[in-house]
């Protein structure tokens, strides 16, 4: 999805996706709940993630985290599912529907380490060097959104930054703003879609 410090957390986050892609994969093939299967953090942090690499996973919606709260006796793994990103030495993850979409794509080596660049100041998108969508004229919920990607080295997934307007569903205009985004493009090389919540987007390369 990009060079240099990006390149590196994506290799470093895919080998933590992998380990995460297996054991949801044990949990399929014996037909039980995902979180019997839910990877430990100190496993995650033998791959070389900090804290702080964890937190963007679940902040892309890559993964889901909770306590692990199983006593001996108990007939299956127990958890308590935070409300936060606090991480403690009984914080365990599973990979979501996006996060295991990833991992495939990682594994079968055709995610683009590439990212978009947003220039808000001639309002122009670009993918590896071509332009991808010039705006002749300002589109204000469009421009907010490109540039909380570029504030956040175009993640995964976002939440939606568009401020809430009185009488007005944020959830329809955030689908609205979304198709607004994938039309007129120069070249059709990235795309963007909500995340299944109507309070999330996100892109991949098309």
């Amino acid at each position: 999805m990009s060079d240099g410090v990006n390149n590196h957390r994506i290799s470093v986050s895919g080998a933590a996706l992998h380990q995460l892609l297996r054991a949801s994969e044990h949990a399929r093939q014996v037909d039980v709940d995902t979180w019997e299967f839910a990877v430990e953090i100190s496993d995650l942090r033998s791959q070389g993630l900090a804290h702080s690499d964890l937190r963007r996973l679940i902040h892309e919606g890559l993964v889901e985290h909770a306590f692990e709260t199983t006593r001996v006796d108990d007939p299956r793994r127990e958890f308590s599912k935070p409300c936060s990103t606090l991480l403690s030495e009984s914080s365990c993850f599973v990979l979501t529907d996006l996060g295991i979409q990833t991992a495939r794509r990682i594994e079968s080596g055709t995610i683009d380490y590439q990212r978009p660049t947003w220039d808000p100041q001639n309002r122009e998108l670009s993918f590896n060097g071509k332009l991808i969508k010039r705006y002749r004229c300002p589109a204000q919920n469009q421009e907010a959104i490109l540039s909380a990607f570029e504030e956040e080295e175009w993640a995964l997934r976002i939440d939606d930054p568009l401020p809430p307007i009185a009488q007005q569903c944020p959830k329809r205009r955030l689908h609205d703003t979304i198709k607004s985004m994938n039309r007129h493009h120069v070249q059709c090389v990235i795309r963007f879609g909500g995340d299944g919540t109507g309070e999330g987007i996100v892109w991949d390369v098309v």
